[in-house]
């Protein structure tokens, strides 16, 4: 097994298994990314997000997105896992269990004190995993504004 850090050429392979683990989760809708936001964000001057891959007997088997962030209440920096995948043929073989310790070290070595996730509720096989590996669960609960309702917000505000 290799891990490494992704190149501008995985774009659309990571795009692609990013689509795949929408399908496995069962979503209802596919994510809108695309190999060349991959690359933009992934591969800029200034990343946004940070990517390795898992490669399994020469097959792409998995892939970790990973974003830097600042915890207020932590007064630390760390990594927000955006997406953790593995390819059907590649579970059990312990390619999350790599990806999340590189992770780990990358955090480490970059100075960062946590990692964090989302797992959906029913995906009881990657709660497994991080519980086994050491994550805890906190008492956040995670809440969205999306564009039609922050538009919605901004114009209640400009009517005050």
């Amino acid at each position: 097994m290799i891990i490494r850090r992704a190149k501008p050429g995985d774009a659309e392979i990571v795009a692609g298994m990013i689509h795949s683990l929408a399908r496995d989760l069962g979503a209802t809708r596919l994510p809108r990314v695309t190999g060349d936001q991959i690359r933009e964000h992934v591969f800029s001057s200034n990343p946004l997000i940070w990517c390795w891959v898992a490669e399994l007997d020469g097959a792409s088997a998995g892939t970790i997105l990973l974003e830097p962030i600042f915890s207020t209440w932590r007064g630390q920096k760390g990594f927000y896992i955006v997406d953790l995948y593995v390819s059907a043929e590649a579970r059990a073989r312990g390619v999350g269990e790599r990806l999340i310790r590189q992770a780990a070290l990358e955090a480490h070595q970059a100075g960062y004190e946590f990692l964090r996730l989302d797992v959906e509720h029913d995906n009881s096989g990657a709660m497994k995993l991080y519980d086994r590996l050491g994550f805890r669960t906190g008492t956040e609960r995670i809440m969205f504004l999306n564009k039609p309702e922050m538009e919605e917000l901004l114009a209640r505000n400009s009517r005050t």
